[in-house]
């Protein structure tokens, strides 16, 4: 395989790698989905912030409604504590929150599978492209073998009926 098709290669792959997303960002998003599902949760009872503050006090944590705001903001991190406090007024499990369906991630799922559709697309044209291109080098050799194959089926032809002449082996370096 010529070098460019190795550069292209290992050029596609990176690209590949660096539209992954990253740890930090997969697992903040966990965070962000639990925090947006308690803002929802939130929301449906009607409660303001303050409301959803005042409730989480009674658990002995201290919480104001700026605390609410920069959780549903993504302004500050959810701790675990506060996680179950939240799934205590809520009266449910904090497992039950986790798997609970969550409406705006579906549609960022949607979003996110339209991109991997794309991507997926952008990649079968590029490996497309490569391996074609890698067909045709292939054709090229092979082409070429073929040609060396009949000029070497030529020499020994002719150096077959050379050595019914009497010559040594009838062969003409000049000619191998």
């Amino acid at each position: 395989m010529p070098a460019n098709d190795d550069e292209s290669y290992i050029r596609l792959m990176q690209e590949q790698i660096d539209e992954l997303p990253s740890n930090r960002e997969m697992l903040l998003h966990t965070e962000y989905v639990m925090v947006d599902k308690f803002r929802m949760m939130r929301e449906e009872r009607g409660w303001s912030q303050k409301d959803l503050a005042d409730e989480v006090n009674r658990y002995g944590l201290d919480f104001h409604q700026s605390t609410i705001a920069k959780l549903e903001g993504h302004k500050r991190p959810l701790r675990v504590a506060e996680m179950f406090a939240l799934s205590y007024v809520f009266r449910m499990p904090p497992a039950a929150v986790f798997l609970m369906a969550y409406s705006e991630f579906e549609f960022n799922g949607l979003d996110e599978l339209t991109r991997m559709i794309e991507r997926e697309e952008r990649h079968r044209a590029e490996t497309r492209d490569l391996l074609m291109s890698q067909l045709e080098n292939f054709i090229d050799s092979l082409t070429e073998s073929e040609i060396r194959m009949k000029n070497l089926a030529d020499i020994m032809r002719r150096v077959s009926t050379r050595g019914s002449d009497g010559g040594e082996h009838g062969v003409d370096q000049a000619e191998a």
